[in-house]
């Protein structure tokens, strides 16, 4: 069995709550100058404040890691959003409610997140300046999001007990559904064109980018079967995680490669890898649960 190292972060007022499924955040570095890039030079627990509880829906803004956490010894059952400082091993308490915050993405200065209430068990996009709090869309089912345009977000609707992909002004609240049975994962890259998964069948799943100015939707890979969390690095890679084997796929003019099996940490033993983000070159921080 390999080593993880233990990071110690210093709380600063967070408080406690119960746990959903128990998952952790974890940081992997490697060597990109190396012959061997696939060799891994470090892996580091970054929840281990709170190993048994809740830490997932990684979002990282390039000075915070945003986090969707909950703890196990409460009796109440919420989850609020925390911000770890990964230079200077501190933690922020960004949320502190009854409600259950989650899905974090910080767009242009402003933290939006998927709130529900614990009574009404409505899920709704709201966004905190940092002096207010205000809901963004009037719909009470919303699941993942991601900001298109300043104006335009990319939402996955719960309805009829599936998941819908919608385009929504939120502004003018008009409205544009894309596809039905769409994944959680959604990204952007630099020309608009929205990545997300799509459900096709029970057993087959593709990545697919749907270019708003034409309206038109087009195949990029299948997904790793199984799995449906991705993370669109700088338009040149598509990464994504099964058990314990973290893949990559090369993007190409809009064709990508195959999925190729970079790190395998089955030694440590880390074997129920979900969501994930790449940090510059050489590292990335995934969650295990």
């Amino acid at each position: 069995m390999k080593k993880i190292v233990y990071v110690l972060f210093f709380l600063l007022g967070v408080s406690t709550g119960i746990a959903q499924v128990s998952s952790n955040a974890y940081l992997l570095e490697w060597d990109p100058s190396s012959s061997d890039q696939n060799k891994i030079q470090r892996l580091d627990l970054l929840t281990g404040f709170n190993s048994e509880g809740y830490n997932n829906q990684p979002f990282y803004d390039g000075q915070e890691l945003y986090l969707s956490s909950s703890w196990k010894e409460r009796k109440q059952s919420n989850t609020n959003i925390i911000a770890l400082n990964l230079r200077e091993k501190s933690i922020r308490r960004v949320t502190d409610t009854k409600d259950a915050e989650y899905s974090p993405q910080v767009i242009d200065r402003n933290l939006l997140f998927v709130r529900m209430n614990p009574e009404t068990k409505f899920q709704e996009l709201w966004q905190y300046d940092g002096h207010q709090l205000e809901k963004v869309l009037p719909e009470s089912n919303v699941a993942y999001f991601s900001s298109v345009t300043t104006t335009l977000v990319a939402v996955v609707l719960i309805e009829n007990n599936q998941l819908n992909l919608y385009e929504i002004n939120i502004k003018t609240g008009q409205k544009k559904k894309i596809i039905d049975n769409a994944g959680r994962s959604l990204a952007r890259d630099t020309d608009g064109a929205l990545y997300f998964v799509h459900k096709y069948s029970a057993d087959t799943w593709y990545i697919k980018a749907y270019d708003r100015l034409t309206g038109q939707i087009r195949i990029i890979c299948k997904t790793i079967p199984g799995a449906e969390d991705f993370f669109l690095e700088n338009e040149k890679h598509l990464w994504m995680a099964k058990g314990s084997r973290i893949y990559r796929t090369r993007l190409t003019a809009g064709l990508s490669s195959s999925w190729e099996n970079i790190f395998n940490l089955e030694d440590y033993p880390l074997n129920n890898i979900g969501r994930l983000c790449v940090i510059g070159t050489n590292q990335l921080i995934f969650i295990n649960q």
